[in-house]
């Protein structure tokens, strides 16, 4: 299901240029995003807000390659009708400019989303300690829903550096949550946990 958010009154538009066909033109297409509006920047690894993109930064397209962004411009506020979309079961879709689209988020942007292509990625570079039991590593909705299972729920310990990590005793799988908007996780042993955690704890 596809249900249409309608929002009304004063907004904060930024309008994001994006170069769609590389060094071979000089075409170009532009994305009106409100200014906290979440979008994937692959090389950070992480979700940001439209407002605090830069020109120079890439956006991650459908296809797997990435765009550039050349110009970020803050609209003066204005009355604006603005709509959002929330799709059943995917948490983030692309929006097309020009011959091109960019990754953004759904609708609330969480550690779990960034969590999940982060893991993904690492896994599929070989890095199979990564792997989550029992998830389908090839599905990024799977490992999400999981990492927002755990994240969301309780256990949760405060380590050094305001993080906090989760243990998942019945898949043998350790999640650290290192911000809002990004975690990672690994398999561990429970003795492996153990000693993992008494050397990074919050004192």
């Amino acid at each position: 299901m596809v249900a249409l958010i309608v929002g009304n009154g004063a907004k904060n538009l930024v309008d994001i240029t994006v170069d769609t066909d590389g060094s071979g033109g000089s075409e170009t297409g532009v994305i009106v995003a409100t200014d906290n509006h979440p979008f994937w920047v692959p090389v950070l690894a992480e979700w940001k807000d439209a407002i605090t993109l830069e020109p120079g930064q890439w956006l991650q397209t459908s296809a797997g390659a990435n765009v550039q962004i050349t110009a970020v411009t803050r609209r003066l506020p204005l009355n604006e009708r603005v709509h959002n979309l929330t799709i059943a079961d995917l948490h983030t879709y692309h929006v097309g400019v020009g011959a091109v689209d960019a990754l953004v988020h759904n609708e609330v942007c969480d550690a779990a989303w960034g969590g999940a292509l982060h893991i993904q990625e690492e896994w599929q570079k070989g890095n199979r300690n990564h792997g989550i039991p029992g998830v389908d590593m090839r599905n990024v909705d799977q490992i999400a829903e999981y990492l927002d299972g755990i994240l969301t729920g309780p256990g949760g310990r405060s380590v050094q550096g305001g993080k906090t990590v989760y243990y998942d005793e019945a898949r043998g799988y350790m999640v650290l949550r290192a911000s809002d908007y990004m975690a990672t996780g690994r398999k561990m042993s429970k003795e492996q946990f153990s000693a993992w955690y008494n050397k990074h704890k919050d004192n």
